[in-house]
Protein backbone atom coordinates (compact mmCIF):
# COMPACT_ATOMS: atom_id res chain seq x y z
CA UNK A 1 0.00 0.00 0.00
CA UNK A 2 1.53 3.45 -1.18
CA UNK A 3 1.59 6.61 1.43
CA UNK A 4 -1.16 8.36 -0.97
CA UNK A 5 -3.30 5.38 0.10
CA UNK A 6 -2.83 5.12 3.08
CA UNK A 7 -3.85 8.20 3.94
CA UNK A 8 -6.94 8.40 1.18
CA UNK A 9 -7.67 4.69 0.43
CA UNK A 10 -9.81 4.18 -3.10
CA UNK A 11 -12.29 2.48 -1.51
CA UNK A 12 -13.25 5.24 0.75
CA UNK A 13 -13.53 7.24 -2.11
CA UNK A 14 -16.10 4.78 -3.69
CA UNK A 15 -18.01 4.88 -0.59
CA UNK A 16 -17.61 1.41 0.17
CA UNK A 17 -17.56 0.47 3.31
CA UNK A 18 -18.39 4.32 4.81
CA UNK A 19 -16.56 6.68 6.07
CA UNK A 20 -15.76 5.81 9.29
CA UNK A 21 -14.45 8.63 12.23
CA UNK A 22 -11.44 6.27 13.10
CA UNK A 23 -10.31 6.51 9.43
CA UNK A 24 -11.07 10.47 9.45
CA UNK A 25 -8.87 10.67 12.85
CA UNK A 26 -5.94 8.62 13.03
CA UNK A 27 -2.68 10.76 14.37
CA UNK A 28 -1.25 10.56 10.88
CA UNK A 29 -3.73 12.00 8.93
CA UNK A 30 -4.27 14.39 12.19
CA UNK A 31 -0.51 15.62 12.01
CA UNK A 32 -0.72 16.16 8.46
CA UNK A 33 -3.52 17.83 8.15
CA UNK A 34 -2.04 20.15 10.86
CA UNK A 35 1.22 20.81 8.72
CA UNK A 36 -0.65 21.29 5.58
CA UNK A 37 -3.02 24.28 6.87
CA UNK A 38 -0.09 25.40 9.16
CA UNK A 39 1.94 25.93 6.42
CA UNK A 40 -0.80 27.14 4.19
CA UNK A 41 -1.98 29.85 7.03
CA UNK A 42 1.80 30.93 7.77
CA UNK A 43 3.11 31.42 3.95
CA UNK A 44 0.27 33.55 3.72
CA UNK A 45 1.44 35.70 6.69
CA UNK A 46 5.03 35.63 5.37
CA UNK A 47 3.80 36.82 1.67
CA UNK A 48 1.76 39.58 2.96
CA UNK A 49 4.63 40.67 5.77
CA UNK A 50 6.73 40.70 2.62
CA UNK A 51 4.64 42.63 0.67
CA UNK A 52 5.22 47.07 1.26
CA UNK A 53 2.73 49.09 1.76
CA UNK A 54 3.83 51.78 -0.06
CA UNK A 55 4.14 49.96 -3.23
CA UNK A 56 6.39 51.23 -6.06
CA UNK A 57 4.82 53.52 -8.39
CA UNK A 58 2.25 54.69 -5.49
CA UNK A 59 1.31 58.32 -4.09
CA UNK A 60 0.88 57.12 -1.03
CA UNK A 61 2.91 57.47 2.01
CA UNK A 62 3.48 55.02 4.39
CA UNK A 63 4.21 55.92 7.90
CA UNK A 64 7.16 53.81 9.09
CA UNK A 65 8.29 55.67 12.92
CA UNK A 66 8.73 58.79 14.84
CA UNK A 67 8.89 60.93 16.80
CA UNK A 68 10.27 63.11 13.70
CA UNK A 69 13.15 64.40 15.46
CA UNK A 70 14.74 61.55 15.81
CA UNK A 71 17.65 62.75 12.63
CA UNK A 72 18.31 65.45 14.74
CA UNK A 73 18.53 63.67 17.86
CA UNK A 74 20.15 60.61 17.18
CA UNK A 75 21.90 60.86 13.67
CA UNK A 76 19.43 58.45 11.98
CA UNK A 77 16.71 56.39 11.84
CA UNK A 78 17.59 53.14 10.79
CA UNK A 79 14.29 50.69 10.31
CA UNK A 80 14.16 47.30 8.65
CA UNK A 81 12.97 49.02 4.91
CA UNK A 82 14.83 52.08 5.42
CA UNK A 83 17.48 54.02 6.11
CA UNK A 84 16.93 58.16 7.10
CA UNK A 85 19.58 60.23 7.43
CA UNK A 86 19.78 64.44 7.16
CA UNK A 87 21.93 65.30 4.36
CA UNK A 88 23.96 68.54 6.10
CA UNK A 89 25.32 70.07 2.49
CA UNK A 90 21.14 70.64 0.99
CA UNK A 91 19.61 70.37 4.64
CA UNK A 92 17.64 67.47 2.92
CA UNK A 93 15.57 64.27 4.66
CA UNK A 94 17.42 61.03 2.53
CA UNK A 95 15.84 57.37 2.46
CA UNK A 96 17.26 54.24 1.13
CA UNK A 97 16.81 50.43 1.85
CA UNK A 98 19.76 50.11 4.31
CA UNK A 99 20.65 47.06 2.26
CA UNK A 100 23.68 46.92 -0.05
CA UNK A 101 22.85 45.32 -3.12
CA UNK A 102 26.32 43.33 -3.10
CA UNK A 103 26.10 41.21 -0.41
CA UNK A 104 23.08 42.49 1.81
CA UNK A 105 25.18 44.08 4.60
CA UNK A 106 23.55 47.11 6.05
CA UNK A 107 25.22 50.33 5.11
CA UNK A 108 25.75 53.65 6.91
CA UNK A 109 25.88 57.08 6.18
CA UNK A 110 29.08 58.87 6.13
CA UNK A 111 28.95 62.62 6.77
CA UNK A 112 31.98 63.45 5.32
CA UNK A 113 31.85 61.78 2.22
CA UNK A 114 27.74 62.20 1.76
CA UNK A 115 28.27 58.35 0.99
CA UNK A 116 26.06 55.18 2.06
CA UNK A 117 29.11 53.38 2.98
CA UNK A 118 28.79 49.26 3.14
CA UNK A 119 30.87 48.31 5.72
CA UNK A 120 31.56 44.56 4.05
CA UNK A 121 33.10 45.14 1.02
CA UNK A 122 33.20 49.16 0.23
CA UNK A 123 31.01 49.66 -2.10
CA UNK A 124 30.19 53.27 -1.85
CA UNK A 125 26.22 54.90 -2.85
CA UNK A 126 25.80 58.42 -3.29
CA UNK A 127 23.11 60.22 -1.65
CA UNK A 128 20.40 59.17 -4.09
CA UNK A 129 21.57 55.65 -3.70
CA UNK A 130 23.15 55.50 -7.21
CA UNK A 131 26.83 53.20 -6.81
CA UNK A 132 29.78 55.53 -6.51
CA UNK A 133 32.23 52.51 -6.15
CA UNK A 134 31.75 48.93 -6.57
CA UNK A 135 31.86 45.82 -6.28
CA UNK A 136 28.00 46.80 -5.80
CA UNK A 137 26.21 47.22 -9.48
CA UNK A 138 23.18 47.78 -8.47
CA UNK A 139 21.99 51.02 -6.64
CA UNK A 140 19.81 51.14 -3.69
CA UNK A 141 16.25 51.54 -3.55
CA UNK A 142 15.59 55.68 -2.89
CA UNK A 143 12.84 56.80 -0.67
CA UNK A 144 11.09 59.98 -0.81
CA UNK A 145 10.91 61.67 2.54
CA UNK A 146 8.39 63.47 4.62
CA UNK A 147 7.04 64.27 8.25
CA UNK A 148 3.65 64.31 8.95
CA UNK A 149 1.93 64.32 12.24
CA UNK A 150 5.23 64.09 14.10
CA UNK A 151 6.28 60.95 12.20
CA UNK A 152 8.69 60.00 9.49
CA UNK A 153 6.72 58.63 5.96
CA UNK A 154 8.46 57.02 3.07
CA UNK A 155 7.26 56.63 -0.43
CA UNK A 156 9.80 54.68 -3.65
CA UNK A 157 10.81 57.45 -5.70
CA UNK A 158 9.52 57.72 -9.09
CA UNK A 159 12.05 56.62 -11.88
Amino acid sequence: MTWANSLFPLEYLAGDPPMTWTWMLTRRRLLLTTAAVSSAFGSFWIARGQRSEAQEGSDEFETIVGPADLVETQGKVLTDKVLIVRNTETNELIGVSPFCTHANCVVDWVQEEQQFICPCHASAFAADGTVVNGPAETPLISYEVQIANNRYQIRPRQS
